[in-house]
């Protein structure tokens, strides 16, 4: 479960004897939790928010059974790509169900929670196995959404 600001402040209280490491972690933290949401944060996106789809190589390329020296253009897909998942910072099965000028919808296929991203807010949306919607709310912030996003390994 990702962490509240309280409980990580604590969890920095006790782990670590340097006052201003603890300080600079808090600070990078609060900002993290403190800003607004991005497609970026859950799925592959480029620099303009676009998603990306997984290079048609890119199981190939990345155990290695595929040498792309002679295919530039698939090897910098594949490295865009890469680029862009590292800066994922979400973890998760998120997978893209719409996606067009007005909208891009996320879903989660562990928690059955929904995110859509247009040009006016984020909203977030629950729904039971049925796919009935229960839960409707708009969070701006990392802080808002519901704990059971967590972040993926190495991020905090």
């Amino acid at each position: 479960m990702r962490p509240t600001l309280h409980e990580y402040v604590i969890e920095q209280a006790s782990n670590c004897s340097d006052w201003v490491t603890k300080f600079a972690r808090v600070q990078k933290f609060t900002k993290l939790t403190n800003r607004a949401l991005r497609l970026g944060d859950f799925v592959p996106t480029d620099e303009d928010g676009n998603v990306l789809e997984e290079p048609k190589y890119w199981k190939e390329h990345l155990s290695g059974l595929i040498a792309m020296a002679d295919t530039g253009i698939h090897l910098e897909k594949c490295k865009q790509y890469q680029t862009a998942k590292d800066k994922v910072i979400f973890a998760g099965d998120w997978e893209v169900v719409t996606s067009n000028e007005f909208i891009t919808r996320i879903h989660s296929k562990t928690t059955n929670i929904t995110i859509d991203f247009d040009s006016i807010r984020i909203g977030l949306v629950r729904t039971d196995k049925s796919g009935f919607v229960i839960e409707k709310s708009y969070p701006c912030r990392i802080e808002d959404l519901p704990r059971g996003i967590e972040f993926k390994n190495g991020v905090i």
